[in-house]
């Protein structure tokens, strides 16, 4: 008892690292770039030593080493950070959400400023046809309030660094892609997001009559990712059985907890590690996953469970370009389009699912790999540095 009451003294005292600075791996005199992304993954000691919590936990690792192999020096800063000073002549600035504005005014001539951007368009992300139209229409049905959980901070801000920006790295497919104004398009390229084979069980789904369960599986942002919609449709489908995985979020809870407690088919796991045996013993009763997501950059939920051998029943804006014919797409994302998706998958003949989804799987860890990652940002680079 006493060694955790000092332990939690010392984590109120000890005050969280600022930044984090990685030197080049060549040239003395090396380049100066300042990445402004997210600070968790280097509290780690290696990207070997970094769990699997998320993609972008690897992607940060990623990005320091390509830098440093290509002569820069890396001071890391968390995004957020509004006390951060720039106090060095950086040669390159990589920033997401409103970077790029707020430091332009103390960059130097020569740096080159490239926004990454990891989802859709602020006025996209903002705006009336996302999260927010969402929620109005779960709030008509149900009466009952919900508070926005993926809305970006300071949109005006981000627009004026998406204009300032020398150039873009979008994270996305082409439902992404789609949603940047077109005036930007020259100076945009487009990157994939690294799913580590090590983040996951080493298993594929091998399908049979047996496994014909489904699952959601999302983090934060429920109402953004569909959940409401899908947990509405299942309770019009009591024959099947709907698995959800993932932290629930409390105004969630209060509106459906009575729902899905009271409900024979519908399931609640809580959150689950992806490399663990309780998530392989889950996916591999399923048949599918159903991701009604309302905007993303690459859904690396998705492409997860793609790898790991489910059906996909999801929207073009997951993000995730596979072949159309190998997945049920969801256009408007209503509940009767849900179930009427979810039946069609649940009658499919089981040796023409093995087949789509083993050709899934192979292109999903072959789109979504650290290798193609790594070649599309350093391609990424050369055309934002070499202007």
């Amino acid at each position: 008892m006493l060694l955790r009451i000092l332990k939690r003294i010392k984590s109120l005292i000890t005050k969280p690292k600022e930044h984090y600075y990685f030197p080049a791996s060549r040239n003395a005199q090396p380049k100066k770039a300042l990445l402004s992304y997210i600070l968790a993954p280097y509290s780690y000691s290696t990207k070997e030593k970094c769990p699997p919590k998320h993609a972008n936990f690897h992607a940060a690792w990623e990005i320091v080493e390509i830098l440093n192999s290509l002569g820069y020096s890396v001071t890391a800063v968390e995004a957020s950070n509004k006390q951060f000073v720039i106090t060095e002549d950086y040669d390159l600035l990589i920033g997401t959400l409103d970077c790029i504005d707020r430091f332009s005014p103390y960059l130097p001539e020569k740096c080159r400023k490239v926004f990454y951007a990891l989802g859709v368009y602020v006025e996209s992300r903002n705006g009336e046809t996302g999260e927010l139209k969402r929620i109005s229409a779960l709030e008509k049905r149900t009466g009952l309030n919900y508070i926005p959980k993926r809305l970006f901070p300071n949109p005006e801000s981000i627009a004026r660094s998406v204009e300032k920006a020398d150039h873009l790295i979008i994270t996305g497919g082409k439902a992404t892609i789609d949603t940047f104004p077109s005036k930007y398009s020259a100076k945009s390229s487009i990157c994939t997001m690294p799913i580590f084979p090590d983040s996951l069980g080493d298993f594929c789904v091998k399908h049979s009559s047996l496994n014909n369960e489904f699952i959601w599986f999302f983090g934060y942002g429920q109402v953004h990712k569909g959940l409401d919609l899908v947990i509405e449709a299942f309770t019009k489908m009591p024959n099947l059985t709907l698995n959800i995985a993932g932290t629930m979020e409390t105004d969630f809870e209060r509106i459906y907890g009575k729902v899905i407690s009271e409900s024979e088919n519908i399931k609640y796991h809580g959150y689950l590690k992806t490399d663990g045996s309780e998530f392989e013993s889950l996916v591999k009763r399923c048949r599918a996953f159903v991701a009604p997501t309302v905007n993303e950059g690459i859904s690396c939920a998705c492409v997860s469970l793609i790898q790991l051998g489910l059906y996909p029943i999801m929207s073009e804006a997951s993000g995730v370009d596979i072949e159309s014919q190998n997945y049920e797409q969801l256009r408007s994302c209503t509940i009767l389009e849900i179930i009427e998706a979810v039946e069609r998958v649940s009658r499919m003949d089981v040796e023409l699912l093995n087949k789509r989804v083993t050709k899934n799987s192979e292109q999903a860890k072959d789109l979504f790999s650290p290798e193609k990652f790594r070649a599309d940002f350093c391609q990424s680079l050369t055309k934002a540095t070499e202007g």
